[in-house]
């Protein structure tokens, strides 16, 4: 009911500005084409992270996986967000469903409670996980570090997304990354994750597991994303930005 007074307030808000960031090519149309914001003052600068943060050592990766309890042979998928309808937690369960020999565990929870998007579904579908899939809830992002460093592969089936963070740190982390087949990732990550539909991501999850040659070549498509989004590529661009503002 208030989303055509909030669209209307946007609108103005956005075009208040000098200029606006857009995260992906997506995000620039949807700017330009549902908030009316001129094409000249939207600039696609995707987001970046600084990637040395997670370029976990191989004595930190099995002290990570010692503390969670994993053992040498386990095959660990990660995967982080809101416990939402949008993110599709129920593919990452029928995965471990699927693959009961793979621990799986997702990280995140329903900040908002009762108040979060169909709340009764999702407690259900929390309810509904095998016990090879472990549900932390909401982590403190320290902690979050000692899982990336103990995976295997990071999986995020949601099927709307911009440009999220926690996939940039998979990448840092080395991590082979499978994501659900959407347009905003045409002009972010492209080809460099498997990118799959509800159907295909077991068999995805199953190859990087068995195929060894696979799962390596697929973590060297991932350090192209670790190399593209790091921050330290991105920080000069920001500085000519401003200063281009400043002049202006």
């Amino acid at each position: 009911y208030w989303m055509p007074a909030m669209r209307l307030y946007m609108r103005w808000y956005y075009n208040k500005a000098d200029k606006v960031l857009a995260v992906s090519g997506k995000v620039s149309e949807v700017l330009q084409d549902e908030l009316h914001v001129p094409k000249e003052k939207i600039e696609v600068f995707h987001n970046t992270v600084d990637m040395s943060r997670y370029a976990f050592t191989t004595k930190q990766k099995q002290d990570a996986r010692k503390k969670l309890k994993l053992k040498k042979d386990d095959f660990m998928v990660l995967g982080v967000g809101q416990i939402q309808p949008r993110k599709r937690l129920d593919v990452f369960i029928r995965m471990a469903k699927d693959l009961p020999d793979v621990t799986f565990v997702w990280i995140g929870g329903i900040p908002f409670k009762q108040l979060g998007a169909d709340y009764n579904a999702m407690q259900k579908l929390i309810n509904s996980a095998p016990k090879n899939l472990h549900l932390p809830g909401i982590l403190p992002h320290e902690e979050i570090a000692d899982y990336l460093a103990a995976a295997d592969a990071f999986c995020l089936p949601a099927e709307q997304e911009n440009h999220p963070m926690c996939v940039l740190e998979a990448a840092g982390a080395g991590l082979p990354i499978v994501l659900r087949d959407i347009p905003e990732y045409d002009d972010t990550f492209k080809n460099d994750v498997i990118r799959c539909q509800d159907d295909d991501f077991t068999a995805a999850m199953t190859k990087l597991r068995d195929d060894k040659k696979f799962y390596k070549s697929q973590q060297e498509k991932t350090k192209k994303v670790a190399t593209r989004f790091d921050s330290a590529h991105a920080a000069e661009r920001f500085v000519k930005l401003y200063k281009n503002l400043i002049k202006a």
